[in-house]
């Protein structure tokens, strides 16, 4: 039930993890919760670490570079207190969700203007809205209050697009308007960041989402992004 505790009990499942790998290739019996482990192991998916506090942050970051594993920070909520630990570690950072109620003492020291603080100290940031804590359809206005607090207006179309996608491995299909990749995207009649800004086209797969299309308030205009 403590925080020493746990970082044992996630050290202890890496460690069967690996062993488990290594009778599995050879032959050995299947089991569904080390299988799952696999793809960390294998490098194809990043661990995905949920910490707040600066302790627990450091702790995970030590479990992770000692098997070697790729991994993410999410929430990363004292992350700004430990920044040049952060700064080495070199993890992409997800932050969030940005402004709600601090209801546990983990968020005692929130800070919800960090993400500018990781930008600028060179991490890779990403905003997460910790879907169904926050919807995540307002992720646009969380940026937007980032870019009110000084964070560059590209950085934070950054963090809602291409960070994320790099931050797990999937640029080449996802995150940007590149030639070749799922062609999902959206059409605002504005800066997407500002909270009247409207949606006036989806698209998913390179398919016009039927009903979302209204190019109407676009003629004559140059607005769109």
């Amino acid at each position: 039930m403590s925080r020493m505790g746990t970082a044992g009990v996630i050290s202890a499942f890496f460690e069967r993890a690996f062993r488990y790998r290594e009778k599995r290739s050879a032959g050995g019996e299947y089991n569904f919760d080390y299988e799952m482990a696999l793809p960390v192991l294998e490098k194809k998916v990043p661990l995905k670490i949920y910490a707040h506090r600066a302790d627990d942050i450091l702790t995970a970051i030590r479990i992770a570079k000692k098997y070697q594993l790729p991994f993410t920070l999410d929430h990363c909520t004292e992350g700004y207190l430990i920044i040049d630990e952060l700064a080495e570690a070199g993890a992409p950072v997800f932050v969030g969700p940005l402004f709600m109620f601090k209801t546990k003492a983990e968020l005692r020291n929130a800070d919800p203007y960090a993400a500018i603080t990781y930008e600028k100290r060179g991490l890779l940031v990403s905003i997460s809205s910790d879907h169904n804590i926050t919807d995540s359809r307002f992720l646009p206005i969380t940026a937007g209050e980032l870019v009110k607090a000084g964070l560059p207006h590209a950085a934070a179309i950054q963090m809602l697009t291409i960070n994320p996608a790099k931050a797990i491995g999937m640029e080449e299909k996802i995150g940007s308007l590149t030639e070749g990749k799922e062609a999902d995207l959206f059409i605002a009649g504005g800066d997407p960041l500002e909270i009247r800004t409207p949606v006036i086209m989806t698209m998913i797969r390179g398919e016009i989402v039927p009903g979302s299309s209204d190019l109407t308030d676009l003629k004559g205009g140059s607005d769109a992004h």
